[in-house]
């Protein structure tokens, strides 16, 4: 999947900013950290969530689903000019998906 970018989006924001993605960016953690970070979930999700086996996939989507109810992003892109409306209609989920602090 190619992402076209706007002249003022480092390259890395493409993956946050796409439309498609449902709150996993793949590759941008290593195995080992990820390994790490789902051992370190295992007893808060048999805490909260005690019948669910803790598999691995479990585990990670435990964690997906703590990382998407908790992170919150700020975005700042200045109305001034047309640089704000072509990244509106590039992406809609920018808008869409946002609460706007005029």
């Amino acid at each position: 999947m190619r992402c076209r970018i706007p002249d003022a989006l480092p390259s890395w924001r493409c993956a946050f900013l796409h439309p498609q993605r449902a709150g996993e960016v793949a590759g941008l953690l290593p195995k080992d950290e990820l390994d790490m970070i789902v051992n370190d979930i295992r007893p808060v999700m048999k805490q909260q969530s005690p019948q669910t086996p803790d598999t691995w996939e479990n585990l990670y989507a435990f964690f997906l689903n703590r990382v998407r109810d908790n992170l919150h992003m700020v975005l700042c892109f200045s109305p001034v000019g047309n640089k704000f409306s072509r990244r509106a209609q590039q992406f809609p989920g920018l808008i869409n998906g946002c609460t706007i602090d005029w």
